[in-house]
């Protein structure tokens, strides 16, 4: 494509692997520059980022809360309006301005001030295999544990495979970002990019606040109602259930996460998606449903 044409991209999504070899190598930058000063007062970590915090703790290592992978665009991308376009949507979400601070015993949160961002670009098109190349860094770079605190639980960066190949690696901590909130992101990337690509400023509507989403949380937990769905869940989980599989003898350490491939057929998505509007929700929300329901052990 050409300067004025409109991005277009295939996104490669990942689940988080830690099987693949993590170790530093020549073309695998470590985390990308930034500076940024306390834009918010520190705040307690939510009750879903404190499970997340949790688990991660107990294998620092493990990549399993790694969400995202990468965009893969075929044609040519201005490059340093695509920087831009980053550094706007690091503007518009302050969950992309979270950092942790270490605290005892539990660590804090804190929203920083944007700073100017600088896209990593890495080059492997002067290469007869370049492809392989940057697809092993894509690889190396995405299996790489994120530094938890003082830094942004999030990364990206450019990778150019071949003349008219290249690839953007997105990678998010949970506790920064779920799945839905990749998506929309990486949709309000690409719209905002289109926009300064055609001299025109991003029309996006303001983005709702995490701080406020903390605010809404803290207002749950000074009330009653949370004092009386605690002890709910407290009674309820008097009595641990069984385990849903039997864990071999004398384990600990997790084992290597590994991604795993589900294909739907086409009629079956169609019937899904059916069934999901007339219950007034998504595909996504009734397949989590149904794992609920298999997995139920209470």
């Amino acid at each position: 494509m050409n300067s004025t044409s409109r991005v277009a991209y295939r996104t490669i999504a990942m689940s988080a692997r830690s099987d693949i070899p993590a170790n530093s190598s020549p073309g695998v930058a470590s985390s990308q520059s930034w500076s940024g000063r306390p834009w918010s007062v520190e705040r307690q970590l939510s009750a879903v980022q404190y499970e997340v915090w949790l688990d991660q703790m107990l294998t620092p290592q493990q990549v399993s809360y790694t969400i995202g992978g990468w965009l893969e665009f075929e044609g040519h991308v201005e490059l340093d309006v695509w920087e831009r376009a980053i550094g706007e949507l690091l503007a518009r979400h302050d969950a992309l301005r979270l950092i942790l601070l270490e605290g005892a015993p539990v660590p804090v949160q804190r929203v920083l001030e944007p700073w100017v961002f600088e896209l990593a670009r890495h080059d492997y098109s002067d290469r007869s295999d370049g492809q392989e190349q940057a697809l092993q860094h894509l690889q190396r770079a995405y299996a790489r544990p994120f530094q938890m605190y003082g830094q942004p639980l999030w990364e990206m960066q450019w990778v150019q495979a071949t003349a008219t190949r290249g690839y953007c690696l997105c990678r998010f901590h949970h506790l920064a970002m779920d799945g839905s909130a990749v998506a929309l992101v990486l949709n309000e990337l690409t719209h905002i990019y289109n926009r300064l690509l055609h001299g025109q400023l991003p029309d996006l509507p303001a983005a709702p606040s995490y701080l406020a989403h903390l605010a809404d949380e803290d207002s749950y937990r000074a009330s009653p109602r949370f004092a009386g769905d605690r002890q709910f869940w407290l009674d309820r989980f008097s009595r641990v259930p069984q385990p849903l599989w039997p864990r071999p003898p004398n384990r600990v350490l997790r084992q290597p996460t590994q991604l795993l491939l589900w294909e739907i057929p086409r009629q079956r998505y169609v019937q899904l998606g059916t069934a999901a509007q007339a219950l007034g929700g998504s595909i996504a929300q009734l397949l989590m449903l149904g794992f609920a329901q298999y997995f139920a052990r209470l």
